[in-house]
């Protein structure tokens, strides 16, 4: 229900959303539409359990929006660990970057120790949105999850979108790092970054696309 109501407050007319359960195998339960009773009935038929595919529904979900125009966000909700995938970490964080889309993870675990828990998915998962410039959040009830939701709704509406053209050179990396800093209205530029101001962007870019 939660995620319902997420789908519900951001989709505007011209927006298109897609929904994907990733177990064993990643399967799209609905294709990009606009239709929100489409989205509701595809939410409805979503089982839970099973093994965890969750780099490959990454990569998948990273190639799904890379030729679509306009701004990209990928949420995912998982526990953090993957125990099924073919793709590795490494290519399901490249595939997101190429992909130029948003990834907000929502971490379905305590944020406590427990027995069994996969930490090093859960940072795995942390670092690809982070590298991104999205967000993740632990959601281990309803309430953190439709908080989790209502926050990533809120940042979706207010946002900036700064565009360059970088100076052309040859390099061994088709990856280019960026780093965003924000100053005090009227300050000089060569002050530091106001702590009080929090900028929170992609790491970088790739020049190449995903194929």
């Amino acid at each position: 229900e939660a995620a319902r109501r997420f789908i519900h407050s951001i989709i505007r007319p011209q927006d298109s959303v897609a929904l994907y359960t990733f177990a064993t195998d990643v399967n799209e339960m609905t294709p990009f539409t606009s239709r929100l009773k489409q989205v509701d009935s595809a939410i409805n038929n979503v089982m839970v359990g099973g093994a965890t595919s969750l780099y490959d529904a990454i990569y998948l979900g990273a190639k799904a929006l890379i030729n679509r125009e306009g701004r990209k966000v990928l949420v995912l909700i998982t526990d953090g660990g993957d125990t099924a995938s073919s793709i590795g970490y490494k290519e399901a964080l490249r595939a997101a970057q190429q992909s130029e889309a948003l990834v907000y993870s929502l971490i379905d675990v305590p944020v406590e120790a427990s027995a069994g828990r996969n930490t090093g998915g859960e940072h795995a998962l942390i670092q690809i949105s982070t590298d991104t410039g999205g967000r993740y959040f632990y959601a281990s009830n309803v309430p953190q999850l439709e908080k989790a939701f209502e926050q990533i709704s809120d940042e979706l509406r207010t946002q900036y979108l700064l565009a360059y053209y970088p100076a052309t050179r040859r390099a061994k990396s088709d990856f280019r790092e960026i780093e965003v800093t924000a100053h005090p209205h009227g300050s000089p530029e060569s002050n530091d970054s106001d702590p009080k101001l929090m900028v929170r962007a992609r790491r970088g870019y790739y020049t190449s696309k995903l194929e």
